[in-house]
């Protein structure tokens, strides 16, 4: 987990997942634990995952600057974790790059 602009960054096992929290808005996990009043809006909001890189641990987030940074950890039997760098303010991937350290997780 990582805060950042006033919302927390939360990495999610399975599927390497990133969500976005924003405290000052009732929680309502459309995945995990809905609210007991339920809100067609998440919170946290899922932002991305990577199952389809074969990625299943996010195991490190960081705010950098204006972004945030995720780094991953590989399915099992898979060589290769991505450093992934987030922009929140257009919700795009700005990275996504594998192997920054040959065959290993960067974490």
């Amino acid at each position: 987990m990582t805060p950042h602009d006033g919302r927390l960054y939360v990495g999610v096992y399975p599927e390497s997942r990133l969500y976005a929290y924003d405290p000052t808005k009732p929680w309502n996990s459309l995945e995990y634990s809905p609210s007991p009043e339920p809100s067609p809006v998440a919170n946290p909001e899922r932002l991305l995952d990577l199952k389809a890189e074969l990625q299943i641990r996010p195991r490190g987030l960081t705010s950098a600057g204006n972004h945030v940074a995720v780094a991953t950890m590989p399915d099992l039997g898979q060589l290769g974790g991505y450093l992934v760098v987030y922009d929140p303010a257009t919700g795009q991937v700005v990275t996504k790059e594998r192997n920054v350290v040959t065959d290993q997780s960067i974490v």
